[in-house]
């Protein structure tokens, strides 16, 4: 039996082509300043930026604002990995959509 864990996971990976922030579980307010850094890291890296969703279990209004200004506050090329059903609703729901690029099929991935 699994039992999920509470919280969520905010992780940065980047190679010299795309900037990746992965994230995983309960996108919450309590982890609203691990969204912040990862914004930053993401502003600095300067490259387009994929947003991975695929494990994102729930995600409240203060998470999805941490998700909005992540996606916002580019000048770059920003893609919405994998999100599910709900996650799309809200980001369409909310215009979001307008300023991302949602990839649901994984072989677009290899693109750019």
């Amino acid at each position: 039996m699994t039992v999920p864990v509470p919280g969520g996971l905010v992780q940065v990976l980047w190679d010299e082509k795309r900037t990746l922030v992965a994230l995983s579980g309960e996108i919450t307010a309590a982890i609203a300043a691990e969204i912040q850094e990862a914004a930053g890291i993401a502003r600095s890296r300067k490259q387009p930026l994929d947003i991975d969703a695929r494990h994102v279990t729930r995600i409240d209004a203060p998470g999805f604002a941490g998700l909005a200004k992540l996606a916002l506050h580019r000048s770059s090329a920003v893609r919405l990995l994998y999100p599910s059903p709900a996650i799309c609703f809200i980001v369409s729901l909310t215009g979001l959509d307008d300023h991302v690029e949602i990839v649901s099929t994984p072989d677009l991935i290899g693109e750019n």
